[in-house]
């Protein structure tokens, strides 16, 4: 038996999450191996890191907003 439509975007929301939060943690292993905040490198990482983490928090907020 198939999955419903409910179950496949719950699946899909589920592994959006998981990437994002690998990709959070991917980002703090970085950031812990560079010196200094005044290097152009690790302001990138930095702000990409910001940008997944609101990303995944707007995922958490929708998942709440609409039951899921």
């Amino acid at each position: 038996m198939g999955k419903t439509r409910r179950e496949i975007i719950m699946d899909k929301m589920d592994a959006i999450e998981n990437a994002l939060r690998r990709c959070e943690e991917h980002f703090v292993d970085i950031l812990s191996l560079m010196d200094g905040v005044n290097n152009r490198p690790v302001q990138l990482v930095a702000m990409t890191a910001t940008l997944v983490k609101e990303v995944r928090e707007h995922v958490e907020k929708m998942r709440e907003e609409f039951g899921w």
